[in-house]
Formats: structure tokens, C-alpha cells, sequence
């Protein structure tokens, strides 16, 4: 399911590790102009009611358009106040934030701050069952924080973001980032402990199980 961008988000090569450099999606977003993002149009793949995982690779830049909060990727928008679930930052505190049952107020953050200038790897899984869920963020592929929420991820139509929260407000306004992204993964499982340790590095070529959507 394809996508579309908008403002100049560009794709840039720069070396990861001393192995391959690294393809990614930069944006700018800098002030409260040149809005840059990806839309993606509702589907299946990016649709959860119960267990899910999210991932990726991040680069954030020091600067950025929003002071508050950074979005990596969402489904939903700041202006419905609502969101399927949401995968940013803090800039406050620099920690990972996810919110993953809709609401905003509702969320858990990484014990430490994501560094910044250099690739990093960030997940966050929901394991959902019964009328409870156990939410879970990891760094580099280690566990960084966990809570328990109740409810499944609402049903959105909203269209999968990534790098802002919302298209119509200012970059500034709608968390937009300022950073780059790579190997953006959807799963409608949650992933376990080791999955996200023993994988997380290893890049996909070809069909996995669980995985609905990769980027």
C-alpha cells in the first residue's frame, strides 16, 4: 500500500555502521514552515484491535520544529484528539513515548533519554488480551520501560504518519520531527523480548509472520 510525501522529504546515504550505509527518509521540519512527512492510507497492515508491534531505525537531528513532542509515527491526528496509537518523542526529557491505546495523557516513556546524531533502534509493543494490555518500549533492542493500560488500540481511519501527528497544523504545532527514519516495520503480533534483541539489526527480504507492513 503505497504512500505519498509531502514537503521535501528527501532520501539520504550515510553510514549506519562501518558495514553498509544506510537508505533512509530525512526531514527537515524546521521552523513552522515546509511541512515534511509520509502519509499512508488506511489499511489492514496498519490497523490493530488487539496485540502489535511498531519499529524502526531513528536519527534525530538536535534541533527540530516542535519543543514538545516529536512524532515517529501515529494513526490518528492532534486535531481529532485521537489517536489509534502514537510512537515519538519527548523532547522535554528526550525519552522514547508511546501511546498505545488512543489516548494522548495514557502513555509510558523509555527510562533514558534517546541520543541524539546517531542511529538508533526503537520499538514499542502492545500485548493485548481480555479487557487489559501490557505496553513495552525498547532501545537498541533492550527493554526500556513498560505499563499496563486498559483497552484495545481504537479503530482509526486516519491515515498512517510518519513524522508528524497531524497534516493540517504547522509543523511546530503537530510534533512534526526533524530527523530521519529507516526500515519502519508494522507487526500485528506483539513481538517478544527476544524477537526485538535477536532481530532488530537484521534487515527483511522477504515474507515474515506477523509482519503486515515495512517501509
Amino acid at each position: 500500500n503505497n504512500g505519498s510525501t509531502s514537503g521535501t522529504v528527501s532520501y539520504a546515504a550515510g553510514p549506519s555502521t562501518a558495514h553498509y550505509a544506510r537508505i533512509c527518509a530525512a526531514f527537515t521540519n524546521n521552523g513552522n514552515t515546509g511541512h515534511d512527512y509520509f502519509s499512508i492510507p488506511s489499511h489492514a497492515g496498519n490497523s490493530f484491535s488487539g496485540s502489535y508491534t511498531l519499529e524502526m531505525w531513528a536519527y534525530l537531528a538536535a534541533g527540530g520544529a516542535a519543543t514538545s513532542y516529536q512524532t515517529l509515527v501515529c494513526k490518528g491526528t492532534v486535531l481529532n484528539n485521537a489517536f489509534s496509537y502514537w510512537l515519538g518523542v519527548n523532547k522535554q526529557s528526550g525519552k522514547l513515548r508511546f501511546a498505545p491505546t488512543g489516548s494522548w495523557a495514557s502513555a509510558i516513556e523509555s527510562t533514558d533519554p534517546l541520543p541524539s546524531g546517531q542511529w538508533v533502534h526503537v520499538a514499542a509493543t502492545y500485548t493485548y488480551g481480555g479487557n487489559t494490555g501490557t505496553a513495552r518500549v525498547y532501545v537498541n533492542g533492550v527493554l526500556k520501560g513498560s505499563g499496563v493500560f486498559g483497552g484495545a488500540a481504537p479503530f482509526s481511519q486516519s491515515a498512517l504518519l510518519v513524522a508528524t501527528s497531524d497534516p493540517q497544523f504547522p509543523p511546530a504545532q503537530a510534533h512534526a520531527l526533524a530527523g530521519r527514519i529507516d526500515e519502519l516495520r508494522l507487526w500485528d503480533v506483539a513481538r517478544s523480548d527476544a524477537d526485538i534483541a535477536n532481530c532488530h539489526r537484521l534487515e527483511i527480504d522477504g515474507h515474515v509472520p506477523g509482519l503486515t507492513a515495512s517501509y
